[in-house]
């Protein structure tokens, strides 16, 4: 009976072809929760570990091969889910990475934390530094964050490519209905606690993602480089959004209806990031040595 329900999901999605193009190298990176495309770096790409690693992010290339290990200086990591590039706040010419300490299992967290650091230049020397000699990173800034109403799960963080704007996506559990988008005010960037605004509603239980009434948890997003497109997955696949045309307010892009997209298998998603040409996607998965997939898209 599983075997026929994922056929039909498959059936059902978008026309892509996947593939994997390597595997990840650095066995310090076991548990890769999120991944972001360089913007500084062509053909690197980051990533960083679940709970129970420090505040160390991870290059690789798209051949899998470690090309460093940078720790944010200042920064604790309680639960890190998800990551992403975009402009600095304030300096939109400067690349920064954004790590989100957003993880909140048993949702008791008052706050949670978004981690902001201008992206350094990957030295060709960094291939096989470890955590030991990992490459300190200064100049991080800490957003404090706090939700409307009741503490929430999340392992979704999107970063719009030209505006800086901060999308958190709630992981809603079987049976609880929508996640919810949350914006990350502008106001925050100036310092205290920041009171997330929410923009949107992603349902998975048979609601604007056709995924046969089953619900799946959204464990991560992402915004394309030309702002047009926003992606978001689960365990099992993606679902893509598309702004409509003549539309500058990105916030509409939540209320359209999302297409399925096939991504491949992976034994615990939790990651994904389009490429800076919005053609194709990355995907990395928990456990050692996980497998780092390629999604052409159709267009």
């Amino acid at each position: 009976m599983l075997r026929l329900f994922l056929a039909l999901l498959l059936l059902a999605a978008g026309h892509s072809e996947w593939r994997v193009i390597a595997n990840l190298k650095d066995k310090e990176v076991s548990e890769s929760s999120g991944i972001a495309t360089s913007l500084r770096n062509p053909g690197i790409l980051w990533t960083h570990n679940d709970s129970g690693d420090g505040p160390y992010l991870y290059a690789f290339d798209l051949k899998g091969e470690n090309r460093g290990t940078f720790r944010l200086e200042g920064a604790t990591a309680v639960d890190w889910e998800a990551m992403a590039a975009g402009p600095c706040p304030g300096n939109a010419s400067t690349p920064c990475l954004y790590a989100g300490d957003i993880g909140d299992n048993n949702r008791t967290r008052s706050q949670v934390q978004v981690y902001i650091v201008p992206e350094p230049r990957v030295p060709l020397d960094a291939k096989g530094s470890n955590r030991r000699h990992a490459t300190p990173l200064t100049g991080v800034r800490t957003l404090h964050l706090a939700y409307p109403d009741s503490p929430h799960d999340a392992e979704s963080l999107l970063v719009h490519p030209t505006t800086g704007v901060i999308y958190i996506i709630t992981k809603q559990r079987p049976g609880e209905g929508a996640s919810v988008i949350y914006r990350v005010p502008a106001a925050t960037m100036a310092g205290g606690v920041g009171k997330l605004l929410k923009v949107g509603e992603v349902r998975t239980d048979a609601g604007n993602i056709p995924i046969f009434g089953t619900a799946f948890m959204l464990t991560d997003g992402a915004i394309s480089h030309n702002g047009r497109h926003a992606i978001v997955r689960d365990y099992i696949q993606a679902y893509e959004f598309t702004l409509p045309e003549g539309t500058t307010d990105f916030d509409r892009i939540w209320s359209t209806q999302p297409q399925p997209v096939d991504v491949g298998t992976l034994k615990q998603g939790e990651s994904i990031d389009y490429d800076l040409t919005g053609r194709r996607l990355y995907l990395t998965s928990e456990g050692v040595s996980s497998p780092l997939i390629e999604v052409r898209l159709p267009r």
